[in-house]
């Protein structure tokens, strides 16, 4: 009498065996699609044409050819099968894996699972080994963090690292980072309650291993001048957006941001920070500033006099938005704005 069908082990992995070469390759050039594609057509010719389909589509999709709404249907139907091996946090949480060309690239973690070990062997690291092993990681969200995990061996590659509640001992921690070597994208944000110390962030500033940085976002850490200065260090030259919201950026700090070296800065978000009128027209000559597309300077106690500066300013050709919401401006000074000879590519200006 035929037995009942055995239910796939919850250890078990998500590829036919013979898979680690495959998405070994994919890990050393996650940019390249071909290591992806190879391993799309080796799926297909072992039993798992879905996966091989859905690695296809979502390459596809990248490249802006379409194929979307279709990659979704497979992950609805599939998806399940495709976190297995995972730790059951992540099966439990599906919403916390994100598919992008074919693999988990984006997760959300608590930090207590991130360090758990596997309920199936207590000697292996479930939630760092494994990950790495079974996905081609690329950003990582760390909630709840401990302090230790952004030290962790199984976080060196990661390109986009997010800590939504960071106090001193963490960004201590995080100066250790094997993950900044690799990191384009890095966002850090306290909680009203943490208290984070200068020491901390100079400690992290003055890190050479930052290079690689493009997008920087800190949030609520009222350390403005501090934060100012040390992006005067030759290695954030490469940043493109800059996300300073609540950091206290004032006098002081508008002063040193005059200096900084990132030429290539795109957008820059001073977002809730008593800026004022003379320390905007201080901030506006800073050579960043120069090829800037999008400001946003919301709340920042500004006034008429500032309406008058940015449209007296030259660096408003290269803008295409400029949020000045919650400033109290009106009318007059936005059609002041909008009529500057200078505002030749701006089409979206919130007052």
């Amino acid at each position: 009498m035929a037995g009942r069908p055995k239910k796939p082990k919850a250890n078990a992995h998500p590829y036919p065996p013979g898979w680690e070469p495959f998405l070994a390759a994919v890990n050393a050039n996650l940019d390249d699609d071909t290591p992806r594609l190879v391993f799309a057509d080796w799926l297909q010719e072992n039993g798992d044409e879905p996966r091989a389909e859905l690695i296809r589509l979502q390459c596809a999709a990248a490249r802006g050819e379409g194929g979307a709404k279709r990659a979704e249907a497979l992950l609805a139907q599939h998806g399940a099968r495709w976190l297995l091996g995972l730790p059951k946090w992540c099966r439990d949480r599906p919403d916390c894996c994100v598919f992008s060309r074919g693999f988990v690239a984006a997760m959300t973690v608590p930090g207590r699972h991130w360090l758990a070990k596997s309920p199936f062997d207590k000697n292996r690291d479930a939630g760092g080994q494994t990950i790495r092993r079974l996905t081609a990681l690329e950003e990582l969200r760390i909630e709840q963090v401990w302090n230790k995990v952004v030290e962790r061996p199984t976080l060196t590659g990661i390109r986009v690292l997010t800590l939504p509640s960071a106090g001193s001992a963490l960004i201590e921690s995080l100066a250790k980072s094997p993950a900044l070597p690799s990191l384009t994208g890095l966002a850090i944000e306290a909680k009203s309650s943490d208290g984070i110390s200068q020491a901390s962030f100079r400690a992290l500033f003055a890190t050479d291993k930052l290079a690689r940085l493009r997008r920087f976002r800190i949030i609520n850490v009222p350390l403005g001048p501090v934060i100012a200065v040390g992006l005067l260090a030759r290695w954030f030259a490469g940043l493109e957006e800059l996300h300073l919201r609540n950091v206290a950026f004032n006098a002081a700090a508008a002063m040193a941001f005059a200096h900084v070296p990132a030429k290539n800065l795109r957008v820059l978000n001073l977002h809730y920070n008593p800026l004022g009128d003379d320390e905007l027209r201080l901030l506006l000559t800073a050579p960043a500033l120069r090829n800037l597309e999008e400001l946003v300077l919301g709340q920042c106690d500004l006034t008429a006099e500032s309406a008058r500066a940015l449209a007296e300013w030259e660096g408003l050709r290269t803008i295409h938005r400029l949020d000045l919401q919650g400033n109290g401006l009106r009318r007059p000074d936005a059609v002041l704005i909008r009529d500057s000879r200078y505002a030749v590519n701006l089409t979206e200006l919130r007052v």
